[in-house]
């Protein structure tokens, strides 16, 4: 894969999302309870518990698409809900889907989309723009032919490696991945995974990266929140967390993966 740190237009731009305290409630249900967690352009943050545990909820907080019930999200100090739609800040945080189809638009070949994203949010020319669709699809494993596919014609690995190539033309410094291969057949997920611990190593790209894999989770971040009924039981270095539990839930996490969380994603 192609060191995407000589890609063009890429920025050295930091952007600081801060949650303090926050909690999100629908009617008289919490979903998420006082949480608090910093994320920048170097965090490699994984997210792990059962479904209903607060993990998407936490991740639309991160991404500044729901709105705290209380406590504050902000961005480089400001709220995500005072940053408008075209401020940097917006495209710099960045969501990978679980669906990969869904996060497409149908009528566009893979380099229509990456190159639309990055005129627009890099406010370059047309050329400019297509010259880095091309580069970008490249770093991520799309062939000259797959480039110029539909979505419908290409398979799902393919479709998420367009999603990241798109969310790097959007000069994004953090990738929010929520089970970002659980659709994907096992023979493509390594290759996926291998393209995030690519990006974080070669450009500082950050991750937060939601799993029920706990061998992904151990391989590719660096701190890991433990989400139990909506609520942080356990964080810490993902090593130590995973090596030794202290929650008893994470504990019976643990158990549950067994000798899993001694895995290799390398392809």
């Amino acid at each position: 894969m192609t060191n995407t740190a000589s890609s063009p237009g890429l920025t050295s731009r930091s952007v600081t999302v801060e949650l303090t305290g926050a909690s999100l409630s629908y009617g008289p249900k919490q979903v998420l309870a006082e949480t608090s967690v910093t994320v920048t352009r170097r965090s490699r943050l994984g997210i792990v518990g059962e479904s209903g545990s607060g993990k998407t909820t936490l991740t639309r907080l991160v991404v500044g698409l729901a709105d705290p019930t209380t406590g504050s999200v902000t961005v480089n100090g400001d709220p995500w809900a005072r940053i408008r739609r075209g401020d940097p800040r917006r495209r710099a945080v960045q969501m990978i889907q679980q669906d990969p189809y869904a996060q497409l638009t149908p009528h566009l070949t893979a380099r229509s989309a990456v190159a639309e994203a990055a005129r627009v949010c890099r406010r370059i020319s047309r050329r400019a723009a297509n010259d880095t669709a091309v580069e970008l699809l490249g770093a991520v494993g799309l062939s000259a032919d797959e480039m110029n596919r539909r979505p419908r014609h290409l398979s799902g690995g393919q479709c998420q490696r367009i999603a990241i190539a798109r969310s790097l033309a959007a000069d994004a410094d953090v990738l929010v991945a929520d089970e970002p291969t659980s659709a994907l057949d096992l023979s493509v997920q390594a290759q996926i995974l291998n393209i995030f611990l690519d990006l974080a190593q070669s450009h500082d790209t950050g991750l937060v990266l939601v799993s029920h894999d706990l061998a992904v989770i151990r391989h590719l971040t660096e701190e890991v929140l433990v989400l139990y009924r909506g609520e942080v039981v356990e964080r810490g270095r993902t090593m130590d967390v995973l090596s030794a539990p202290q929650h008893p839930y994470t504990q019976e996490l643990c158990a549950s993966a067994g000798s899993a969380l001694i895995p290799s994603v390398a392809a």
